[in-house]
């Protein structure tokens, strides 16, 4: 079976939407590019669910951030449910409200749903994707052995010093008479 990587989108940028607070109450909330930066930091705590049923986990969001028109995050599912999704299904968010000075939501789940609340809230691409492997530790190669060369010759404090070359059959002198050894 192939492993997908897959790219939804969550919720609108700039868009008002009715969206539930902690005590399931409706409440109109827009989404602007910075609503969810604390979940961006921990986006791959956060699971991908069925139906926002926690005990139904079936992955991992990979990512979370602002495109130009919503936001959109990446996740995997997991193996060995053998689960997979098309394109165009859709997608929910689980939110939790933070007290803080702005009342902000934090997104705790992505759900795989029937039927969203959000029209386009949907995945809109599924990519086969490998996981590396990490490669074997090799042993460093060997270093290789440097066949040194002799010098063709040696200056040491005086006369040239040729090195061994062999057996010296003639030599001739700076008159041009040559003298052959046996």
């Amino acid at each position: 079976m192939t492993k997908y990587l897959y790219q939804a989108r969550v919720v609108p940028i700039g868009k008002p939407w009715t969206v539930h607070d902690n005590q399931g109450q409706p409440v109109t909330w827009t989404f602007d590019r910075f609503r969810f930066s604390d979940s961006c930091a921990r986006a791959r705590n956060i699971p991908v669910c069925l139906s926002h049923d926690l005990d139904m986990r079936i992955g991992n969001l990979r990512s979370l951030s602002p495109n130009r028109e919503w936001w959109v995050c990446f996740f995997e599912l997991n193996d060995e449910l053998g689960i997979e999704f098309d394109v165009g299904q859709n997608v929910s968010v689980g939110l939790s409200w933070h007290n803080d000075y702005l009342n902000t939501p934090r997104v705790e789940e992505i759900s795989i749903v029937r039927l969203g609340r959000i029209p386009g809230a949907e995945i809109t691409e599924r990519m086969p994707w490998f996981e590396p492997k990490p490669a074997p530790a090799a042993a460093p190669p060997p270093t290789p052995a440097i066949a040194r060369q002799p010098a063709a010759e040696v200056i040491y404090g005086g006369p040239i010093i040729r090195r061994n070359i062999g057996k010296v059959l003639a030599v001739r002198d700076n008159d041009g008479v040559e003298t052959v050894f046996e």
